[in-house]
């Protein structure tokens, strides 16, 4: 698949971005505000979405915001709907809720886990098999984390919401994704009252 091998070069390039710290809140033009981890002072645009650079960690942690839904961007940041693949994907993926999303990197199809944080639903998979640094003598990644998120409220303008990361040969993976479930916690919908679709469902 061209597309998911143009979207692993790009996270390929951007993990290893890095740069001064900046606010911790991404505004848009409706009034949406999203609380995010401090992050550097430069912001990128990806598939016409916002994509910052947590800069507190040890380990590069890229975020990208879209103002379209998670099924419009899913499939151009590597998630597809296990219901949508075809037989012989879905025997290399193995047997799973047809609801279910799975990442795609290389020839390999990773299933994800399905979790919920205080704004968001979304979608993990840890250990994808990436090789972001097979160009060079030693890999700078060889394992990488992915979440999908969008948000738990029905929001009148869609939010979607994409967490990469490469883990470092040299770090702990265990207790690098926990600090990655801990960013993806502090993620938050600031002031969404007045932002809600007025015809979601009660």
């Amino acid at each position: 698949m061209n597309t998911i091998r143009y979207a692993l070069g790009s996270i390929a390039a951007s993990l290893l971005f890095s740069g001064m710290a900046a606010a911790d809140s991404i505004s848009f033009h409706d009034g949406l505000e999203v609380l995010v981890p401090a992050h550097s002072a430069d912001t990128h645009s990806v598939n016409g979405g916002t994509c910052i650079d947590a800069s507190r960690h040890s380990f590069a942690l890229r975020i990208c915001l879209y103002r379209r839904s998670f099924e419009d961007m899913a499939a151009s940041n590597m998630f597809f709907e296990y219901r949508s693949l075809s037989d012989d994907e879905k025997e290399l993926a193995g047997p799973l809720p047809e609801d279910s999303y799975v990442v795609s990197a290389g020839n390999w199809l990773h299933p994800t886990s399905k979790k919920v944080s205080t704004h968001f639903q979304y979608y993990e998979a840890v250990g994808v098999l990436c090789n972001l640094g097979a160009s060079l003598p030693e890999p700078t990644y060889r394992d990488c984390y992915f979440a999908g998120m969008k948000p738990l409220l029905n929001l009148a303008t869609p939010l979607s919401i994409f967490v990469s990361s490469g883990y470092p040969v040299t770090e702990s993976k265990k207790l690098q994704t926990q600090k990655i479930r801990e960013a993806i916690n502090s993620i938050q919908i600031l002031k969404p009252s007045a932002l809600i679709n007025s015809q979601q469902e009660k």
